[in-house]
């Protein structure tokens, strides 16, 4: 049976949870930031206002890769996965509707990255440390019409020249 936290009660704006493989998670209205370490395993029912709509959340794979199962967050528009060494963003894609999406990985290699395009509503990613991207896949600029920031930082140029040709 999953292990259940309710914060419901409190007045927190920012929660951080490692550690749990099953969880069952009640969020206080008003909480801004959520900060989850995930693995391959892990599996969150979480219950917050709106889904999730005006939280800030960041995901932290627990072994550089496993995002596991997220539910209850579908409305989420801000995504940050940090600390991973190799990331598909096809669930993501497919997960989320974002606004917003930090990627700061170790060195990574990000997979599927034509997923991306069913981001329409994107404003800003930022990407950083991601070493592989698959740039050849990466959806023009056009997929993004409103995007306003585009952060590349720490990329091999070979990457660099093959994002700037879309």
């Amino acid at each position: 049976p999953p292990r259940e936290i309710d914060l419901t009660a409190t007045n927190l704006r920012s929660v951080a949870i490692e550690g749990a493989e099953v969880l069952s998670l009640a969020l206080p209205d008003g909480l801004e930031a959520l900060v989850l370490q995930t693995s391959r395993d892990t599996r969150w029912t979480v219950r917050a206002a709106e889904q999730g709509a005006d939280l800030a959340l960041t995901l932290r794979p627990h072994d550089g890769e496993g995002l596991g199962t997220l539910r209850g967050l579908e409305r989420v528009r801000s995504l940050s996965i940090t600390d991973f060494d190799a990331l598909d963003l096809a669930p993501i894609a497919d997960a989320f509707d974002l606004h917003t999406l930090t990627l700061h990985g170790r060195h990574a290699t990000l997979a599927r990255s034509d997923a991306l395009a069913r981001l329409p509503r994107l404003k800003t990613l930022h990407c950083c440390r991601c070493l592989r991207v698959d740039a050849e896949h990466v959806p023009p600029l056009a997929a993004w019409p409103s995007l306003e920031e585009l952060w590349v930082v720490e990329a091999l140029d070979t990457e660099c020249v093959a994002l700037k040709s879309r």
